[in-house]
């Protein structure tokens, strides 16, 4: 736990500021979980705020800027690849729960 607060103090974020944000995102996420479970189970991938094609150049970002750090990349490598195949099958319309499901 120390080792994540010195990461926090060391990108020069306050660490309740941090603990704010991280509250904030990780509550949206949770409340996102039923629906999105109704999307993989449906098979019904729409877009949200962004499809798969909007979605593929973040991902790729977020994998540049994590490259070298020591929380590694998190395994995006590996979603970018099955983003990709779903827009060359043409489903880039579809919302990001297509690549789980």
């Amino acid at each position: 736990m120390l080792r994540a607060l010195d990461t926090v103090r060391s990108a020069g974020v306050g660490v309740a500021e941090f603990s704010r944000t991280a509250a904030d995102q990780l509550g949206h996420v949770v409340a996102g979980v039923p629906a999105t479970v109704t999307e993989l189970l449906s098979g019904d991938h729409p877009a949200g705020p962004a499809d798969l094609t909007e979605h593929l150049p973040v991902v790729r970002h977020i994998i540049d800027l994590r490259a070298g750090r020591r929380l590694g990349d998190g395994g995006l490598p590996a979603v970018a690849a099955r983003i990709e195949e779903l827009v060359a099958e043409g489903r880039g319309s579809e919302g990001l729960t297509a690549a789980a499901g």
